[in-house]
Formats: structure tokens, sequence, C-alpha cells
């Protein structure tokens, strides 16, 4: 499936916004920090970025999977640990509130997420895995990534708009 968010993201996906959104009781009484306006803003402005979820699978057995590190948003190959928590936490509230969609079943068409698959980050978690399958007690075998999508949602788009 590619990418189908509800705005002009750019994307291809072909559906925009042309006027503002109006401004719900319900958006006006969400609270965001400034840090979290930033990452709407940004994401708003570019209409969708890649996300991913790094997932350990289990290869004799279709229905175990494991979320071992989700969301996961990359400006660099070199991103660290921390810096890739961090950011998954903030993106997580976004969610949680209701403002902003990650959906690791909708990559954006024709974006390369090459910068995901030769990441550190992800030749660490590949190598992790294969140090941990041989032992007792450990369920996964297989490492993978699912490449995804977030977009901001019609309430994150409220929020936006009654901030400018």
């Amino acid at each position: 499936m590619t990418h189908e968010h509800h705005h002009g993201c750019g994307c291809g996906c072909g559906r925009h916004h042309h006027e503002p959104p109006v401004v719900t009781p319900e958006a006006e009484a969400i609270q965001v920090s400034g840090h979290e306006l930033a990452i709407l803003q940004t994401v708003q402005a570019a209409g969708c970025l890649p996300v991913a979820r790094l997932i350990a699978l289990k290869s004799d057995e279709d229905e175990v999977v494991i979320d071992c590190l989700s969301p996961v948003y990359l400006y660099d190959t070199a991103d660290t640990m921390e810096e890739v928590k961090a950011m998954g936490a903030v993106l997580r509230g976004l969610e949680e509130k209701g403002l902003l969609s990650l959906d690791y079943d909708r990559p954006i068409r024709n974006y390369d997420y090459s910068l995901y698959t030769r990441s550190e980050l992800y030749a660490y978690f590949v190598r992790t895995i294969a140090e941990a399958k041989g032992r007792e007690r450990f369920l996964c075998d297989t490492p993978d990534i699912e490449l995804g999508s977030m977009a901001v949602t019609d309430l994150g788009e409220q929020v936006c708009c009654r901030e400018h």
C-alpha cells in the first residue's frame, strides 16, 4: 500500500486542502509544547515524512512479530539510539494526542528509504538480533524494518492553524 493521507502532501496522493481548517473546541483544548508544535509544523509543511519501525520476527512462525523500536525518524545515518528514542517519544506523544498519524504500512511513494536501511542504528539492530538468536529463550531470529510515513491529522492541522 502506498501513502494515502488526507492532505496535499506532495507525495502523489492527489489530495489537497485549499483553505485553512475550522478550529474546533477540541483542538483549542489541546496543549502542545513549542518543540511539539515545531515538529507538527515541519511535518505539515512537508506533507508527510518517513517513519520506520524496527521489528524482530520468528522465521518459522509468521504471527510472531516484536516491535523493538518505534517510531524511528532519522536525520542522518549516524543518529544515535538516544536521539532516535527522544524523537520517538515526541512523535508517540503527538500520535496519542491525535495530532499525528504514524503509519508503518503506508510507505511514501518513490521515497528513498536508504537512510534507514543504511543507518548505523539499523546495522546495530541487525547485529544484536544475530548475536541473540542463538541464546536460550530468545524467541526471534530475523531482524526487519517496516518503512512507512507520518502525517499531520485533521486535528493536528487545526492545532497548527490556531498557532499561526
